[in-house]
Order: structure tokens, then sequence, then C-alpha cells
């Protein structure tokens, strides 16, 4: 073989030594590159399987998708959250589905400027469901990049944020409902700093009851608020609430912006405040309620001095007759103390069980019903003292409610006096009408006496000086016969007139006195030929008021002539004595005595003795037995005819 086919060969076995050489190589290189790449592939898959496992085992949604909006996965959470039932189904369906309607408006002008700018983009969007239900969602939509660094994909992370909306919202709710109470709260609101006692916060009520504005109120520290006086006994009050020690309510003084004191109510709580350690407290102003209260007391004192001052007894019940309240008029009228009263019936004080019975039950019935007929009306009763007395009472009922339950208030009056006073009043009235007709009984007797005897003697007299004129010139002697008969009929018309006067008023009483007016009426001849009448008298004036010379005397003549006519005594005695400042007037008998002392209608003469007596402060005893005879003693007061001048 010729020297050059051996090179030739030389050269093409080198070059195809070369050429598997270079072959081999890159068969290496391409088989290391296949091994990267199937373990890359294989590293990809596993990262892959691991971010499906988390995106799966995550409790939030999580979406992807291209960046034309369709998706490309979704993991179990979102689509749960929106109502698909299998994952896959919605690859390949557009994002846009499950957005609200101005999502796209919303996309071009926020999320994507925020994804070109920052890579990322985070709101709040409502997601339809499949259902066509609105899902309040926390949005994290963020661009998935290549390894050149190149949008890939979008991803979105999504939160279920209904639970956190409606929390939310309840808190905003109980907010603006705090903010509400905190405004409108009728209290005084206060927090301020455990530290440093400046104020924090205050509320509008606390600034009107004070009268500072919120920014003045800021300004100052709680002690501010309080007279200087009573800071030492508020300090220890506020450090025994901030150390527990002391829950309950204070009664505090406050210092209004002028100066004015106020008086208030507060209780304090402690609270955080903007992280640090702050009180809460309370203010309830007290002011008018301590003004009421003040002028409560002050009334109630008044109207207790006006009670416990009262003449009349006021007296307190309940609806079942039982005593709250007893004055000391109470206690005088009936003998009662006032311990002795209390919780005890009232009703007790009748004196009869059954008219105990009658006014507990008309009050029972009028205290369920809330009126009665009794009340309001004064009624007339008889009560009964503790010493057993009974006397006469006048009472008014009235009916009020106290705390709910109805009671009366009771007045009540001791109309002894008054009844007394009545009792004579118809005495009085009684006596008139018998003075009356005593008066005209007598004036029809003198009538009679001045008909029967002066009228008649005068008659007669003018009839005999009428005769004596028309017979004196032709009948002298039958003349002077008549003239000396008129004559003689007015003597005994004279003699009549001074006995009517005597009888009326004896002349010896103006011109001597009682005493010789009473000896001159015992020897009146109008007494003879009847019982023996004897007068004693021991006496060391002269002369009496001339009304009391009167009365002793029409006694005497009324006692002395109803012995005479009715008594059939033997004997009758009439005294005349003075015992110091008074004077004593008696007629005895020893007659048939009276059947009853009382006087009768027609009868004057006991009841004019009675009668007169009272009316000059004295004081008349009659008294009589049948068989033993009437005595009559009448007590008058002395008054001599010096002092009565």
């Amino acid at each position: 073989m010729p020297n050059r086919t051996v090179d030739e060969l030389r050269l093409a076995a080198a070059e195809l030594e070369r050429c598997v050489g270079e072959r081999t190589a890159e068969l290496s290189r391409a088989n290391e590159q296949l091994c990267r790449e199937v373990f890359e592939r294989r590293r990809a898959e596993r990262e892959l399987a691991v971010f499906r496992q988390f995106a799966e085992a995550a409790g939030l949604g999580f979406g992807m998708g291209d960046l034309d909006g369709q998706i490309a996965y979704v993991n179990h959470a979102l689509s749960r959250l929106l109502g698909e039932d299998d994952p896959e189904q919605m690859v390949g369906r557009p994002f846009l589905e499950f957005y609200p309607e101005d999502w796209e408006e919303r996309r071009a002008s926020e999320v994507l400027p925020a994804l070109a700018k920052d890579g990322s983009w985070q709101g709040e969007v409502y997601l339809r469901s499949r259902q066509g239900k609105q899902i309040p969602t926390w949005n994290h939509v963020f661009l998935v990049r290549d390894e050149d660094g190149e949008p890939f994909r979008r991803a979105v992370i999504v939160a279920d944020i209904t639970e956190h909306k409606q929390a939310r919202e309840a808190l905003h709710q109980s907010h603006d409902e705090l903010r509400a109470i905190y405004d409108g709260m009728l209290d005084g609101l206060m927090i301020w700093d455990r530290d440093t006692w400046g104020i924090v916060r205050v509320n509008a009520s606390l600034c009107r009851m004070l009268g500072y504005s919120e920014a003045e109120l800021l300004s100052l520290r709680i002690m501010d608020l309080h007279p200087k006086e009573t800071a030492s006994e508020l300090v220890e009050m506020i450090r025994a609430r901030i150390e527990g020690r002391f829950q309950g309510y204070s009664n505090v003084m406050l210092v209004q912006k002028g100066g004015t004191l106020s008086y208030a109510e507060v209780v304090s709580h402690p609270i955080t405040c903007e992280g640090r350690p702050c009180m809460v407290t309370f203010f309830r102003d007290t002011t008018a309620r301590r003004q009421a209260e003040d002028a409560l007391r002050e009334s109630e004192h008044r109207i207790r001095t006006i009670l416990d001052s009262a003449l009349d007894a006021v007296v307190l019940v309940d609806s079942q007759g039982r005593t709250q309240y007893w004055n000391p008029a109470a206690q005088r009228m009936f003998g009662y103390t006032a311990e002795e009263m209390l919780e005890r019936e009232v009703h007790a004080l009748l004196p009869a069980a059954r008219y105990r019975e009658q006014a507990l039950r008309s009050f029972t019935d009028f205290a369920r019903s809330g009126r009665g007929r009794a009340i309001g009306r004064i009624m007339e009763l008889t009560a009964v003292r503790k010493d057993g007395r009974e006397f006469p009472i006048e009472m008014s009922v009235s009916a009020f409610q106290m705390y709910g339950k109805w009671c009366a208030a009771a007045i009540v009056r001791d109309i002894t006096d008054r009844r007394r006073s009545r009792e004579a009043l118809e005495r009085e009235r009684r006596t008139l009408e018998h003075m009356l007709s005593a008066s005209d009984n007598e004036r029809r007797l003198v009538a009679y006496d001045i008909h029967d005897g002066l009228a008649q003697q005068l008659a007669g007299a003018l009839m005999q000086f009428d005769t004596y004129g028309s017979l004196k010139r032709e009948r002298p002697q039958q003349a002077v016969e008549a003239f000396e008969a008129g004559m003689a009929m007015l003597r005994q018309g004279h003699a009549e007139t001074r006995r009517l006067i005597s009888g009326l008023r004896p002349p010896i009483l103006d011109e001597f006195g009682v005493v010789a007016a009473i000896a001159h009426l015992v020897n009146d001849r109008m007494f003879e030929g009847g019982a023996e009448i004897e007068f004693r008298k021991e006496v060391s004036f002269e002369r009496l008021s001339p009304v009391l010379e009167t009365v002793i005397y029409r006694i005497v003549q009324e006692g002395l002539t109803n012995a005479f006519k009715y008594s059939q005594s033997e004997r009758i005695r009439v005294t005349l004595a003075q015992r110091g400042d008074r004077i004593r007037v008696g007629i005895q008998d020893w007659g048939i005595g009276l059947t009853s002392p009382q006087a009768r209608k027609d009868q004057y003469g006991l009841e004019g003795i009675r009668e007169r007596a009272r009316i000059l402060g004295g004081k008349s005893r009659i008294r009589s037995r049948p068989g033993k005879g009437t005595s009559i003693v009448v007590e008058l007061p002395l008054v001599e005819a010096e002092e009565e001048r």
C-alpha cells in the first residue's frame, strides 16, 4: 500500500477518533444535562407535591391563574368557600365569574397598578359563590415570575372574613352604643390616670355638671375638683378604691368652675386606658336631691313641730288601724303615751266592742278601695280615756298613701267643754223660754190684778164722781155720799197700787236693802194664817249691789211662796248668812216634800232659782224627800254696793 494511502488512513482514523471523542463528550454532556434536568424535574415535582400539600392543608383559599385571568389551580379551601364541589372543574374558568360586578373597574384602577408597581395587592372583596351568596373575603393578589423574572402567573390567597367582619361590626356597634351612652348619659363620667391623677377623658354631662369645657377639664387633676379641706379624706378614699378595699358609693363635694359647691354620689373602678393604669369614675349630681332632702327634713321638722304643738290630738294609723304616730296632745287627751299606743289599734279607744268592730270594718273597707263615706267628714263620737272615763270627741279623718299603702290621719278634739257650753246654751234657751213665760205669766197676773182690782176701783170712783157732778145741785146730800164713796174707792185703788208696786219691786228693797226687804216679806200679810215663818240672819254687810239684792230677794220670795203654798209644813225657816266673800241663802220646810226636785214646764219657781244663781256665778242645791220636807240652799259671790260703783 502506498504510503500516501496509509497516511490518509491514519489521518482519517485520527479524525474519526477526534469526532468520536467529541461526540462522546457531547453525549456525556447531554447525559449530564439530562440527569440534571431529571433531578430538577423530580425536585420540582417534589416541591410541587409539597406546595400542593401545603396549599390543600392551608385553611386559606388559594388560587392561581394565567395573566388573562383563567383559573389554573384552586385548592379545596377556596372551592368550598365558593360553593364548588370539585376544584378540578374550576380550572379553565375565569376568576371574574366569582367576583362582584364592579371588580373589572376596581381591577383596572387598583389591582393592576399595584401589581405593576409592587407585585402584589391586598384588599377586601365580596366574592360570589355558585349559589349567589355574597362572601366577605380578604384577597392577597401577587405575581408569580419565571426564571427570567417575567410575570408568569397571578396567584391569590383568599381569607374568609365573615366572622371577623361580624365581630368588627359588633365591635363597631358596641363602640357606637358605648359612645352614645358615654355622650348621652345623665351621669358624669371621668377617666383619670392613677399615677399622675391627671384627667384623661370626660363626657359632656360632667362638663355641664361642673361648668367646664372638655379642654379645661383635661388640663386639671382630679384633686382640683374637690375642696382643699377634704383633700386628705379624698386621698384615703381614692387609695382604698385603687387597692380594692372599698367598692361602694361615696358622697363627695365638688367645686364648680365658679367656685360654687355641689354634691355628687361617685363610684370608681380600675381600668386600663391607652396602655396606662387608670380609674373610671361615675358622678351622679345629688345637689338637687340633697336640697330636696334638706327641704324635706325641714318640712318634716316643721310639720312635727306643728303636730307636737297642736292643741288637738293628731293620730296617724295604717290600713289596719294600728297607730303610727301619737302627738303630745293625744297623750294629754287620752292618757296613753306614744310608746303605749305605737302599733296598737286606735279603735280600742272607742267604748263599745261593736263600735270598735264597726269602725275597724269601715276603715278597712276604705283602705282597700281608697275612699270611704266617713272619710273627710267631721264625726262626733264617744271615746275612752286610759282611766276608763268616757268623753265626747270630734274627729276628722283624711286618707293618704305612704309607700304604696293607704293610711289615715285623724285629728281629734275634746268637745267636753263645747258640749257643756252647748248644754248650757240649751239651758239658757230653756231658761229664757221659762223666764219669758214667767214674765208673761206675771204680766198676765198683774193685768188680772189691775183689771179686777185697781181698774174696777178707778172705774167705780169715776162713776161716783160723775154721780156727784150730776147731783150736787139738786140733791146735795146724795152728791156728798157719792163723793165720799168715790174717795173711798180712790183710797182703795191707791192701796192696791202700792201693793202691786211692792209685789213687783218693794220700795223697801231700794231704801233699806235686802235684809230689811226679806224681814218685811216674812211679815207680809199674804203669809198670814199659814205656817210659822222664821228669819235668821248672820251678815256684816250694809248694802249689796242692786242686782245681787234683787236676785236674793226673788230667790227668797220664790222659795217662801212655794213652801207656803205646797209644803203643808207648820214652820218655814229663811236664813241669810255671810261666809267670807260668799253669801248663803236658805229656805227650809218640813212638809210633804217634792216628788221630783225638777220644775215642771208650767212651774218656774225652782228653775228660776237655779238660773238666777247660775247667772251670777253661784251654786244652788235643792233637796227634797217625801214626808221630810224641802231644802233650798243658794251660794252667791258677795258684791257690795261700793265695789259695783
